[in-house]
């Protein structure tokens, strides 16, 4: 969900260049990364967390995730 009045150009998010889009993603693709609460679910579940707490705030999605015990 993006707010109306937000316009990523002017907030530097990106680029109105589409190469420049690129290479931005290729630059940043460890530490710009936009998730879905499904995805964040399935990337720590993946890595052996169970999922306590998760509620989206202001366009934030906040989790509170605790590691699964070994069978």
């Amino acid at each position: 969900m993006v707010k109306k009045d937000f316009d990523p150009i002017e907030s530097g998010i990106v680029s109105s260049v589409p190469f420049i889009n690129r290479l931005y993603s290729i630059m940043d693709s460890r530490t710009n990364t936009f998730m879905s609460q499904s995805s964040i679910s399935f990337l720590l579940e993946d890595y052996g967390f169970r999922i306590l707490d998760m509620t989206e705030q202001e366009e934030l999605i906040y989790f509170q995730a605790q590691k699964a015990r070994a069978a």
